[in-house]
């Protein structure tokens, strides 16, 4: 169990804490210092803790799980009530070989589902020296991992398979990242998912090399505080992201975070760029978990 949560004094001007219900923000502070978290803010955490915990029924729980849910600060499978605080990591920091790995195993013990995997997502995200050191060690066993694997089938079996199924769409697949990232940092999110955009996708993933040059520019765009809109009233969108001339420039670099070697500029800019709604993931010494 551990002993304490970590928890900015800049919480109290933040605009979408400040949005919630009063009890849907005691909720909120509960998850980052309740005795079921741990390293990573992303934890297992069932409906009688939080009943038992905060002296609450279960349909006031549900209700500000819900509302938490629906303002973009946590993500939650009722599966396996897998529970992510967002933001985490741009409050929280790795210092160490030995954090990142027991993060990876903290990660690894959680029950199989998308939560868990894109928390694995946006561990690999940060930039980190230290959790670098496991990311290709591990990378197999979190990819596509909330996926059930399809039974070994006969070679009877095979032939009678329905011959219209098709692989998965690469496509959807980077759309759905896309949506996925918009999420944790407050990146707008494609609705429409329409003939054009489909094209310039698709030829980005061919400029790419498929969805894993795709995630490459994702993990780019998260540690570019240009293109989260932290530097100007200006952020990325997914339009902006597909030009061919823009999405060659993030590929090469051109939107990284070159002032930024470690640690906040200053206090100041920290309480600026506070939102644990929003995960930038910026690359930084001081963004490793203590």
């Amino acid at each position: 169990m551990r002993q304490y949560g970590r928890i900015e004094t800049a919480i109290w001007q933040n605009p979408k804490f400040r949005s919630l219900s009063d009890e849907a923000q005691r909720l909120y502070l509960y998850l980052i210092a309740c005795p079921h978290g741990n390293l990573v803010g992303c934890f297992v955490l069932h409906d009688g803790y939080m009943m038992a915990d905060l002296n609450w029924d279960q349909n006031r729980v549900r209700k500000h799980v819900s509302e938490l849910v629906s303002k973009g600060m946590i993500e939650r499978d009722e599966t396996t009530f897998v529970t992510r605080i967002l933001g985490w990591w741009g409050h929280n920091s790795i210092d160490n070989s030995k954090s990142a790995l027991g993060a990876m195993r903290v990660l690894l013990s959680l029950p199989k589902c998308r939560v868990r995997d894109e928390a694995y997502q946006s561990l690999i995200g940060i930039g980190n020296k230290y959790v670098d050191e496991y990311r290709d060690q591990y990378a197999s066993v979190f990819a596509f991992s909330s996926e059930p694997p399809e039974p070994d089938q006969e070679p009877d079996q095979e032939m009678e398979m329905d011959k219209g199924a098709r692989a998965p769409d690469p496509v959807a697949m980077a759309f759905d990242e896309w949506n996925a990232l918009a999420k944790e940092t407050g990146l707008p999110a494609v609705q429409n998912r329409d003939d054009t955009r489909r094209r310039r996708l698709k030829a980005r993933l061919k400029d790419c090399g498929g969805i894993e040059g795709w995630r490459q520019a994702l993990r780019k765009i998260r540690g570019s505080p240009y293109l989260l809109g932290k530097v100007k009233d200006w952020r990325a969108d997914f339009d902006f992201v597909v030009r061919p001339d823009k999405f060659s420039k993030i590929m090469e670099g051109g939107f990284d975070d070159h002032k930024k070697t470690g640690g906040w500029a200053d206090l100041a800019r920290a309480a600026d760029d506070w939102s644990l709604a929003d995960e930038t993931g910026l690359p930084s010494d001081q963004q490793l978990i203590s």
